[in-house]
Protein backbone atom coordinates (compact mmCIF):
# COMPACT_ATOMS: atom_id res chain seq x y z
CA UNK A 1 0.00 0.00 0.00
CA UNK A 2 2.97 2.49 0.86
CA UNK A 3 5.14 0.92 -2.27
CA UNK A 4 2.13 2.11 -4.10
CA UNK A 5 1.31 5.71 -2.76
CA UNK A 6 4.48 6.41 -3.03
CA UNK A 7 4.61 5.36 -6.63
CA UNK A 8 1.27 7.16 -7.43
CA UNK A 9 3.22 10.20 -5.96
CA UNK A 10 6.41 9.92 -8.14
CA UNK A 11 4.11 9.52 -11.27
CA UNK A 12 2.14 12.22 -10.71
CA UNK A 13 4.96 14.28 -9.80
CA UNK A 14 6.99 13.71 -12.22
CA UNK A 15 3.66 13.86 -14.88
CA UNK A 16 3.91 17.62 -13.83
CA UNK A 17 7.42 17.97 -14.27
CA UNK A 18 7.97 16.59 -17.19
CA UNK A 19 5.76 18.87 -19.06
CA UNK A 20 7.23 21.94 -17.55
CA UNK A 21 10.81 20.65 -18.76
CA UNK A 22 9.86 20.35 -22.08
CA UNK A 23 7.81 23.90 -21.98
CA UNK A 24 10.83 25.41 -20.93
CA UNK A 25 12.90 24.04 -23.37
CA UNK A 26 11.26 24.51 -26.51
CA UNK A 27 10.66 28.27 -25.01
CA UNK A 28 14.19 28.62 -24.44
CA UNK A 29 16.85 29.61 -27.15
CA UNK A 30 18.92 27.10 -29.36
CA UNK A 31 22.23 27.47 -30.45
CA UNK A 32 23.05 26.57 -34.21
CA UNK A 33 26.24 27.22 -35.75
CA UNK A 34 27.74 29.79 -34.15
CA UNK A 35 31.64 30.14 -34.31
CA UNK A 36 33.29 33.35 -33.66
CA UNK A 37 35.94 32.71 -36.67
CA UNK A 38 38.30 35.50 -38.13
CA UNK A 39 36.51 37.82 -40.69
CA UNK A 40 39.44 36.45 -43.21
CA UNK A 41 38.25 32.63 -42.36
CA UNK A 42 34.28 32.70 -42.48
CA UNK A 43 33.71 36.49 -44.10
CA UNK A 44 33.05 37.37 -47.98
CA UNK A 45 36.06 40.27 -48.61
CA UNK A 46 32.90 42.29 -50.25
CA UNK A 47 31.03 42.59 -47.31
CA UNK A 48 34.05 43.57 -45.03
CA UNK A 49 34.81 46.63 -47.43
CA UNK A 50 30.99 47.62 -47.37
CA UNK A 51 31.04 46.88 -43.53
CA UNK A 52 34.27 49.42 -43.36
CA UNK A 53 32.24 51.86 -45.80
CA UNK A 54 29.00 52.37 -43.90
CA UNK A 55 30.35 51.97 -40.77
CA UNK A 56 33.95 52.00 -39.96
CA UNK A 57 36.60 53.69 -40.91
CA UNK A 58 40.64 53.86 -41.84
CA UNK A 59 41.09 52.46 -38.67
CA UNK A 60 40.30 49.34 -39.69
CA UNK A 61 41.44 48.64 -42.92
CA UNK A 62 44.60 47.01 -41.33
CA UNK A 63 42.80 44.81 -38.69
CA UNK A 64 39.75 43.95 -41.13
CA UNK A 65 40.45 40.41 -41.41
CA UNK A 66 41.16 39.62 -37.92
CA UNK A 67 37.51 41.08 -36.97
CA UNK A 68 35.29 38.30 -35.44
CA UNK A 69 32.90 36.96 -37.47
CA UNK A 70 30.04 35.01 -36.50
CA UNK A 71 28.03 33.31 -39.60
CA UNK A 72 25.17 32.23 -38.86
CA UNK A 73 23.18 29.55 -41.31
CA UNK A 74 20.55 26.68 -41.06
CA UNK A 75 18.35 24.89 -42.79
CA UNK A 76 14.99 27.22 -43.61
CA UNK A 77 17.02 30.68 -43.43
CA UNK A 78 17.31 32.46 -46.59
CA UNK A 79 20.97 33.80 -46.49
CA UNK A 80 23.60 33.44 -44.05
CA UNK A 81 23.36 36.27 -41.13
CA UNK A 82 26.94 37.43 -40.55
CA UNK A 83 27.13 39.23 -37.36
CA UNK A 84 30.59 41.32 -37.03
CA UNK A 85 32.39 42.42 -33.84
CA UNK A 86 34.46 45.12 -34.56
CA UNK A 87 36.75 45.21 -31.76
CA UNK A 88 40.01 45.23 -32.87
CA UNK A 89 41.48 42.20 -31.21
CA UNK A 90 44.98 43.61 -31.06
CA UNK A 91 44.26 46.99 -28.93
CA UNK A 92 42.79 47.08 -25.67
CA UNK A 93 39.07 48.02 -25.43
CA UNK A 94 39.95 51.49 -24.30
CA UNK A 95 41.96 51.66 -27.85
CA UNK A 96 38.98 50.66 -30.23
CA UNK A 97 37.56 52.99 -32.66
CA UNK A 98 34.07 51.40 -31.86
CA UNK A 99 34.13 50.35 -28.29
CA UNK A 100 33.24 52.47 -25.41
CA UNK A 101 31.62 51.86 -21.86
CA UNK A 102 28.32 50.19 -22.88
CA UNK A 103 30.73 47.68 -25.13
CA UNK A 104 31.30 47.43 -28.55
CA UNK A 105 29.76 47.74 -31.94
CA UNK A 106 28.03 44.33 -33.36
CA UNK A 107 27.34 45.17 -37.28
CA UNK A 108 24.38 42.28 -38.48
CA UNK A 109 24.52 41.84 -42.41
CA UNK A 110 22.63 39.21 -44.52
CA UNK A 111 23.40 39.30 -48.50
CA UNK A 112 20.39 40.49 -50.60
CA UNK A 113 21.48 39.13 -54.58
CA UNK A 114 25.21 40.68 -55.28
CA UNK A 115 24.90 43.09 -51.87
CA UNK A 116 24.93 42.65 -48.07
CA UNK A 117 21.98 44.72 -46.19
CA UNK A 118 22.80 45.64 -42.79
CA UNK A 119 19.85 44.90 -40.33
CA UNK A 120 21.95 44.77 -37.16
CA UNK A 121 23.52 47.60 -35.19
CA UNK A 122 23.99 47.25 -31.54
CA UNK A 123 26.75 48.28 -28.62
CA UNK A 124 26.86 44.78 -26.69
CA UNK A 125 28.79 43.77 -23.66
CA UNK A 126 30.71 40.38 -24.13
CA UNK A 127 31.76 40.38 -20.24
CA UNK A 128 28.43 38.20 -18.56
CA UNK A 129 28.83 35.27 -16.20
CA UNK A 130 30.14 31.76 -16.98
CA UNK A 131 27.85 29.73 -19.40
CA UNK A 132 25.85 32.71 -20.33
CA UNK A 133 26.31 33.90 -24.34
CA UNK A 134 26.52 37.14 -25.31
CA UNK A 135 24.39 36.25 -28.35
CA UNK A 136 22.86 33.21 -30.23
CA UNK A 137 20.25 32.12 -32.66
CA UNK A 138 17.23 30.93 -32.55
CA UNK A 139 14.04 29.64 -34.81
CA UNK A 140 13.76 30.39 -38.44
CA UNK A 141 11.32 33.40 -38.84
CA UNK A 142 10.73 35.42 -41.89
CA UNK A 143 13.52 33.44 -43.42
CA UNK A 144 15.44 34.88 -40.85
CA UNK A 145 17.10 33.38 -37.42
CA UNK A 146 15.44 35.07 -34.66
CA UNK A 147 18.49 36.83 -32.49
CA UNK A 148 18.31 36.57 -28.42
CA UNK A 149 20.75 38.89 -26.24
CA UNK A 150 22.03 38.65 -22.86
CA UNK A 151 23.26 41.59 -21.25
CA UNK A 152 23.92 43.28 -17.65
CA UNK A 153 21.55 45.70 -16.38
CA UNK A 154 22.21 46.39 -12.77
CA UNK A 155 21.70 42.91 -10.68
CA UNK A 156 19.84 41.37 -12.94
CA UNK A 157 20.48 39.23 -16.72
CA UNK A 158 18.57 40.99 -19.28
CA UNK A 159 17.18 38.88 -22.14
CA UNK A 160 16.50 40.63 -25.57
CA UNK A 161 14.62 38.37 -28.19
CA UNK A 162 15.42 40.15 -31.85
CA UNK A 163 13.49 38.74 -34.89
CA UNK A 164 13.72 40.35 -38.57
CA UNK A 165 10.90 42.88 -39.80
CA UNK A 166 11.17 45.45 -42.14
CA UNK A 167 14.90 44.97 -43.50
CA UNK A 168 15.96 44.81 -39.54
CA UNK A 169 16.39 43.47 -36.18
CA UNK A 170 14.03 44.66 -33.96
CA UNK A 171 12.81 43.54 -30.28
CA UNK A 172 9.79 41.75 -30.08
CA UNK A 173 10.30 40.50 -26.32
CA UNK A 174 12.33 41.29 -23.17
CA UNK A 175 12.74 39.90 -20.08
CA UNK A 176 14.69 40.31 -16.83
CA UNK A 177 16.27 37.14 -15.06
CA UNK A 178 17.83 37.33 -11.64
CA UNK A 179 21.34 36.41 -11.60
Amino acid sequence: MKLTRGLTRGLILGGLLLPLIVGVYQVWPRSMSQDWQPAGVVAPPELMEQAVEEHLDSNFDEHLEQLAVMKISHPGQGSPLYVINTRIPTRSIYDNPRCGAIGCLFLGYMQTGDDYQNVLSVYLDRHLPPGIPFIEAGDVQNGMPELTIHQIDGAELMRVRLALTNNAYEPVETQFLPM
